[in-house]
């Protein structure tokens, strides 16, 4: 091997072209509730112990675990600043009247000012911009810093087809009540401010000056986003409705709301608007000592026969949560406060906190669901980041719709969810940010050091199209989306901490994905029988889940219910177990079922002499499960000072009732707990294990590999400085090509060639961090003759980099016939959710080639579970079916996407099916 090897670091878009070989088309392996390999390819997978599934179903040996319904999303090649300066998380985008192009409007903290500007459909340039000025009318009513002056802050936009509205906080210039003497704009109320001419004017279109609690700051961006309509319909609406709430947010104790609605009326898109608002609620809440308490924003549905449905989640306290729903029936006046009822304990209930409060969803982002009469609701203290709800159901019972840290107690916020065609919602899609909740420590090393940008294309499985890392504050982001493009802002905005930034929206794909983890063992707590405190109730419960309507428990283990009424303390058990642990590392993982109606805060410690503390990720939180009646795992994690057993101790963070299942899946002496369920006590479990053969790479080839992390997996914060396997294209021990993840205080991925037991590897490419539930697109070009290797990459749907290894002459033993994912020669695994991989044989494409694949989901194939007209398997018969037909139509194989009803040869059969069943969903 020559002793002189060539490295370089070079970005995607400068990478030299490796010479291409002559081409073939991909093949692939899909990973998607099955393992599924094109013809000529295997794929063989390992795992020698049988364990259970997620929903607590028995696998067998060697029978691979997959996933619930994820999604995953393209890179994305170019990441544009639309506006290099100010705070623009004041944010909407929303479409021309009628409907035929797009306008985005934003307040621009740094200059005070409202920017209107057309979108640009092809690149999503902002041009024609308008501005008014704080200065203007009518946001400035007279001359500045005069007494009686009034200023509109425009707090919150909507934009409509053809029509913005600004939620102002109204203040007047007087003396201020909180510096006795002096003079300023003193906060009095809420007024809502219209433009119907894409900004070039702008007219007040009601004040409410008199909003109680006067003084307090009121109205966030999050108060009034999303615009709604009572029918769905793929035409240009002519009625729409705006809900909107008077956020009262700090200068004092917020103490209650008021809820408003804006409804905008016309006959055609031709003809202008006729608008109104109207106040339909205030609540008070004076004297209530439980802290903050406030309505962060409102959704709204037709109640299916002719009248409306508004939910406004309330509350800002763990004991004080709720989500009340308004009632106005078929043909009543709206405007009317008379003519709403309210049901304020639709989910959870409003009371004295310590005194039998019952938690509801604490929401703040709303948007419209994906069916007729649901919402989804961004999450604030919960550990969930969007729930789905059914507005029309008698009471609430969220469910989780997108959860980026399973296991993790530090909860995800979501303040912001926007659907830019709430008419016909599956449009483009719904687009959300998340960041883990700021008092708790996020997926990093720091507080709230990520945010995440996500989409749906159908509000029920979501794919990371955006992150920011350390140093960026764009964990306080605002989204919105046209047609084509998505606009990110945040506080100091990203990638330079600066602005407003845009980037073209990336095909979805979703999936079933395959897992693999780990071996360890498991150290079961078979004697452990936790003791009650005051007033606790415990019982066995273990052979009672179907009695109980409990699915089955996902591990091995006693199951305890553990009951309390309202009012006592927070400890709810502690217990002993005889089983013995060295000092060092200790980790283990609880399994909770919430069976009452509210949710709970619970954390786990270990509190024996020389003990490891508290065992859950955070203090003063921990794990919220809700009344979605499903079972939740908590990963606990510590370091045992002293050796000896451990003393568990489970308790609440609040004095509402508990009625939950607890289960102690495993304890053990390692740094983390076993990634799949294991029976028995001391049971070591091997790795899950999987290679892809069959293929040609004497001349090179191209892989291309897509897969998540695990909703319970990988997490920088508190895993162990380690390097996990994620790729690699084998011969034998002296001869391989190496991708790993290095999970350490600053992530990284490693490209690394052996040649007859020669190793050079690549620079460290850093990447922020590594978070559970992050998606990870690879691109590995494998050129034999050029002796190049070449890694290009995209976390989480950003912009791709470049490894590149040059050796300078030919590789002569180096011909990989075997992928190895996520493991490697006895190495520990990377816990992964495998999407498919993708092989071009003697194909070595470039990276700007490699670029256009990973940017789109176009090389993932199609799974076919069966003979349906769905032929694609997405859950929807649409073009894309048809067109799979009409490609295969008059072929022969027992391979053929567009054969539908499976008899080797697509015709007119296959195309009546589909044609039969065109628009429906399956």
């Amino acid at each position: 091997m020559p002793s002189r090897i060539v490295i370089a670091l070079i970005s995607a878009v400068c990478a030299p072209t490796i010479p291409p070989a002559t081409a073939q088309p991909l093949r692939a392996v899909l990973f998607d509730g099955v393992i599924q390999a094109d013809r000529g390819l295997t794929a063989r997978f390992s795992r020698p112990l049988a364990t259970l599934d997620d929903a607590g179903l028995p696998v067998a040996s060697d029978d691979p675990r997959f996933t619930d319904r994820g999604a995953i999303a393209g890179a994305v090649a170019s990441f544009a600043t639309v506006a290099p300066l100010g705070n623009y998380s004041r944010l909407a985008v929303g479409p021309a009247a009628d409907s035929s192009g797009w306008v985005l409007c934003a307040y621009n903290g740094a200059l005070n000012r409202v920017e209107v500007s057309a979108i640009d459909p092809a690149s999503g340039e902002l041009t024609g911009t308008v501005i008014a000025a704080q200065t203007d009318e009518p946001f400035q009513s007279g001359p500045t810093d005069t007494p009686g002056t009034v200023r509109r802050f425009p707090n919150a936009f909507s934009a409509a087809p053809g029509l913005l509205v600004a939620l102002c906080q109204y203040s007047v210039y007087a003396d201020d009540p909180a510096n006795p003497g002096e003079m300023a704009y003193v906060s009095a109320g809420v007024s809502f401010v219209v433009s119907v001419d894409s900004g070039a004017t702008w007219s007040v279109l009601r004040d409410y000056p008199n909003e109680p609690q006067y003084g307090l700051k009121r109205v966030r961006e999050w108060a009034m986003r999303q615009w709604y309509t009572l029918s769905r319909s793929d035409e240009t609406p002519n009625e729409v409705w705006i809900p909107a709430v008077d956020y009262r947010a700090s200068g004092g104790t917020p103490a209650g709301w008021s809820g408003f609605l804006v409804r905008a009326a016309r006959e055609s898109p031709d003809h202008d608007w006729s608008i109104e608002v109207a106040k339909i609620r205030q609540h008070d809440r004076e004297g209530f000592l439980g802290g903050a308490f406030h309505a962060h924003s409102m959704g709204l549905v037709s109640d299916g026969e002719g009248g409306m449905i508004v939910l406004v989640p309330v509350g800002d306290t763990i004991d004080d949560n709720a989500i009340i729903k308004g009632s106005l029936a078929a043909r009543a006046d709206w405007r009317n406060q008379a003519n709403w009822s309210w049901d304020d304990a639709w989910h959870g209930s409003l009371g004295d906190p310590n005194a039998g409060a019952t938690e509801g969803l604490q929401g703040v982002g709303m948007c419209v669901g994906p069916d007729e009469g649901t919402l989804l609701i961004g999450s604030d203290t919960q550990a969930d980041a969007i729930y789905l709800v059914d507005a029309r159901a008698a009471k609430g019972s969220p469910r989780v719709a997108y959860k980026p840290a399973k296991s993790d107690g530090t909860g995800q916020e979501c303040f912001t969810i926007v659907n830019p065609h709430p008419h016909a919602p599956t449009t483009t899609g719904w687009f959300a940010t998340t960041r883990p909740k700021a008092a708790c420590e996020g997926e990093g090393a720091s507080p709230a050091t990520y945010a995440r940008v996500v989409h749906s294309p159908d509000g029920r499985n979501w794919a990371e199209i955006m992150s920011a890392a350390n140093g960026s504050t764009l964990y306080g982001a605002s989204v919105g989306a046209s047609d084509r493009h998505v606009f990110v802002a945040s506080a100091l905005g990203a990638p330079a901490n600066n602005g407003l930034t845009r980037r073209r929206i990336p095909a979805v794909r979703t999936f079933e994905g395959l897992v693999l983890s780990n071996g360890a063992t498991r150290r079961t707590l078979d004697d452990y029988t936790p003791t009650p405190r005051a007033g606790v109730t415990i019982t066995d419960e273990t052979d009672s889940l179907d009695a109980l309507g409990v699915a089955p428990l996902p591990a091995f283990g006693r199951v305890f219910r553990a009951q309390r009424p309202a009012g006592l303390g927070a400890l709810l058990f502690t217990g002993n177990a005889t089983l013995a642990l060295s000092p060092g590392p200790v980790s283990g993982r609880v399994w909770v079922y919430n069976l009452a109606d509210g949710g709970n805060f619970l954390t786990f410690a270990d509190i024996a002499p020389g003990g490891a503390g508290g065992l859950t990720p955070t203090t003063g939180g921990g794990a919220t499960y809700f009344a979605n009646k499903q079972w939740f795992p908590i990963d606990l994690q510590g370091v045992k000072a002293e050796a000896g057993p451990l003393n568990l101790r489970m308790q609440t963070a609040n004095y509402t009732p508990v009625d939950v299942l607890v289960s102690v899946d495993s304890i053990s002496d390692s740094a983390l707990p076993p990634p799949f369920p294991i029976d028995g006590q001391d049971t070591h479990a091997a790795p899950e294990t999987l290679s892809v053969r069959g293929f040609d790479a004497a001349d090179g080839m191209t892989v291309y590999h897509a897969f998540r992390t695990q909703p319970y997996g990988v997490d920088v914060r508190w895993r162990p400085r380690l390097a996990y396997p994620a790729l690699a294209a084998y011969l034998d021990a002296d001869n391989y090509i190496l991708v790993e993840a290095l999970v350490c205080s600053e992530a990284s991925l490693r490209l690394t060639v052996v040649e007859d037991g020669a190793t050079v590897a690549a620079p460290l490419s850093t990447i922020a961090r590594w978070s559970r539930d992050e998606q990870v697109l690879l691109g590995l070009a494998y050129d034999r003759h050029g002796g190049s290797v070449e890694l290009s990459f995209s976390l989480a749907g950003g912009l791709l980099t470049t490894l590149r290894i040059e050796k300078g002459s030919a590789f002569t033993t180096l011909v990989p016939d075997e992928l190895r994912l996520a493991w490697f020669d006895g190495s520990i695994v990377f816990p992964t959710v495998h999407c498919a991989v993708a092989i071009a044989e003697g194909r070595t494409d470039d990276a700007t080639t490699r670029e256009g694949v990973l940017s789109t989901t176009g090389w993932i194939p199609a799974r076919r579970p069966g003979c349906s007209p769905d032929v694609n398997a997405d859950g929807a018969v649409d073009f894309a079916d048809l067109n799979a037909v009409l490609s295969d139509f008059g072929r022969l194989g027992d391979d053929l996407l567009g054969d539908a009803n499976c008899d080797g040869a697509v015709d007119f059969a296959d195309l009546n099916a589909v044609l039969s069943a065109y628009g429906s969903s399956i």
